[in-house]
């Protein structure tokens, strides 16, 4: 990387007395080279020349705070020998038009010079991820107007190459939504950031002061109307915690819990909130929200809000019928998260810097219960956490295996019991016998869940 060299002017004041320069000494040359650009101007000559562009093309007045928001996605961070940068896209659509809409792009240049770029597409739901032709990421007129925030990197999975963190940030009716893409770089290419991907990020926010960014999300609960596409309903912003290795949590340990404090407990009918003969979108699409995180049957939840929202006869509109659309498709997708106790397994790096590390169970989000961690004891190899076989009462299993040699230890509900147990495996299908390591009472209708691995 090249970096700016600043140019120091050194300024002699003239008193008198001063000695008057020699006629030898050489005068300033007006051919001398100017000073080199660095890395991040040589890439955002690009996106200066489309704002301009942008300028040339536009018809009447366009006030200042117009043009500060097309600028504001022409930015660069320079980070460990790499650069990362967005880039203003040239004019697109209507020249005639008013309102104002076009796209940005992403670039990554690595340490070796190589350089990267996509144009990022940006949404709270789908599974497309970069702009098709003639899309756009950004807008701006009497109807709403985007701008990007600055841009941040931080190294999630902890490879060295950090990943970006780009804001769009939406005001429209005098509210801002905001809108998040992570990605990252590899040697050919610049892609989304897998872990992040079917989050659709909102927001970020250290929630915990770890000093890792964790992201917002709505978890894919989002209804969209087809016939009302700028009408989306969506469930409560909740928080996947950023982990070590790149992953995101949303049901576990500090997640877990600050989630809950959005959806406390399952709902209670009815689903649709009412004010008068109006329905509030926004509140009854977080009471459904919760009813799906907490895992009320999605047909259940259909059938409450139709039994609250029944069809007229004469077919005559409805303020629930307009609404109704957007609730039931929030019901036909399978949540990030679920807010229902679970079993969890954690562990520990060995002291001494061995294979084997020290595990627990850990019984989380069981209201009214206390569970003490169940120490596990050191636990050698990888691990995975299975979900258990409904049928047999098993919720969650750790197995280990160390080349032939194996450990399992399940959690399994009997009666109002649920019952540790742990078991030697051999390679070839030779099992041990599970023997028992602790007992807890549980409340009968405390429904128990497989949690997560935290190592």
């Amino acid at each position: 990387m090249r970096r700016a060299l600043g140019l120091l002017l050194t300024l002699s004041a003239c008193r008198p007395g001063a000695r008057p320069p020699s006629p030898d000494a050489a005068a300033p040359r007006r051919d001398a080279p100017a000073a080199p650009r660095s890395a991040c101007d040589e890439v955002l000559v690009e996106g200066r020349r489309a704002l301009d562009a942008w300028r040339r093309r536009q018809r009447g007045p366009v006030d200042a705070a117009t043009w500060d928001d097309l600028a504001s996605f022409n930015q660069c961070v320079e980070a460990s020998e790499r650069l990362w940068a967005t880039v203003l896209g040239p004019p697109m659509g209507d020249p005639r038009s008013a309102a104002l809409a076009g796209r940005f792009k992403l670039v990554y240049v690595g340490r070796d010079g190589t350089r990267s770029e996509a144009w990022p597409a940006v949404t709270d739901s789908g599974q497309v991820f970069v702009l098709r032709a003639q899309e756009t990421s950004w807008r701006h007129g009497e109807d709403g107007a985007s701008r990007l925030a600055p841009v941040a990197l931080f190294d999630f999975d902890g490879d060295d190459a950090p990943e970006l963190l780009a804001r769009v940030l939406d005001r429209s009716g005098g509210a801002t939504s905001e809108r998040v893409i992570v990605w990252r770089a590899t040697s050919t290419r610049v892609e989304p950031f897998e872990p992040a991907m079917g989050l659709h990020p909102v927001g970020v926010e250290d929630f915990d002061g770890d000093g890792r960014p964790d992201l917002l999300t709505h978890a894919e609960l989002v209804g969209v109307d087809d016939a009302r596409p700028g009408e989306t309903l969506r469930g409560p912003s909740l928080v996947a915690r950023s982990l070590r290795g790149g992953l995101f949590a949303l049901s576990s340990g500090a997640a877990l819990t600050k989630n809950r404090e959005r959806c406390p407990a399952p709902p209670t009918p009815p689903l649709l909130a009412r004010s008068g003969a109006s329905v509030d979108a926004a509140r009854s699409a977080e009471r459904v929200a919760c009813a799906m995180l907490w895992r009320m049957p999605a047909a259940t939840i259909e059938a409450g809000l139709r039994r609250e929202c029944p069809a007229r006869p004469d077919a005559a509109p409805s303020p629930c019928a307009e609404v109704l659309p957007r609730l039931v498709a929030m019901t036909r997708v399978t949540p990030l998260a679920d807010l229902r106790a679970a079993v969890s397994f954690e562990a520990t790096e060995a002291a001494d810097g061995g294979a084997a590390r020290s595990w627990r169970m850990v019984l989380e989000g069981a209201t009214g219960v206390a569970v003490t961690p169940l120490a596990l004891g050191a636990i050698a190899g990888d691990c995975d956490v299975l979900e258990g076989d409904a049928r047999t009462g098993e919720v969650a299993s750790l197995r280990c295996w160390a080349g032939s040699d194996g450990v399992e230890v399940r959690a399994v509900r009997q009666g109002g019991a649920l019952v540790a147990q742990r078991r030697v495996m051999r390679d070839g299908g030779a099992v041990g016998v599970f023997t028992e390591l602790q007992r807890v009472a549980l409340p009968l209708g405390l429904a128990v869940r497989a949690g997560s691995l935290a190592e």
